[in-house]
Formats: structure tokens, C-alpha cells, sequence
């Protein structure tokens, strides 16, 4: 079995509920692709990812932005925080599917 990342978003948690009344909102992807990890990070952190504005990149300065290649095979470990006080988690669930 796999793993992947949904988000979800908690509608009720009785008390002495183990787990809460939680319906799927999206999909991300498989937990050991690099991609759906990004949209998790993002997603938890109510990051847009759309594209930016010529405004908004016309204000970088001249760079090389490369990701150096040690750090390609880096994997982005993701945490948490389920406690009640929060209303959108991002979870890990098992596929069924390979």
C-alpha cells in the first residue's frame, strides 16, 4: 500500500471521538513524490502557487536561481499539527492502489 497526502477538512469532532467527521476537499498526491509534498506544505499554509505577476518579478534582482544539485535528491519530511484547535489538516491516508 501507499501513501498520499489528501486535504481535509475537519466538520465535527465529537468528544471521545478518536477521529473526526473529516470529508476529502482534494487530492494531492503520492507522500513520496517531491510535487505533492510542495502542495501539501502549501496547501497548510494557505500559499497560492499561481504564477506571479511581471510586476512581482520585475522587482528580483538579477540571480542565479538554481537548485544546487546536492540538493535534488532531498526529500521534504511533512508534519502536522492535529489538534482540535485547527479546522484544515493536511493527512496522510493509504491507496488502495499502486
Amino acid at each position: 500500500m501507499e501513501r498520499e497526502f489528501v486535504a481535509a477538512q475537519i466538520d465535527e469532532w465529537t468528544e471521545g471521538s478518536v477521529c473526526p467527521k473529516a470529508p476529502v476537499i482534494r487530492m494531492l498526491g503520492r507522500a513520496k513524490e517531491i510535487k505533492p509534498q510542495i502542495s501539501a506544505v502549501l496547501f497548510e499554509h494557505a500559499i497560492r502557487a499561481a504564477d506571479f505577476s511581471p510586476e512581482s518579478l520585475s522587482c528580483l534582482r538579477d540571480a542565479p536561481w538554481k537548485i544546487p544539485p546536492e540538493e535534488y535528491d532531498v526529500s521534504i519530511k511533512i508534519f502536522y499539527n492535529a489538534s482540535m484547535m485547527r479546522k484544515t489538516l493536511i493527512l496522510g491516508s493509504k491507496s488502495k492502489h499502486q
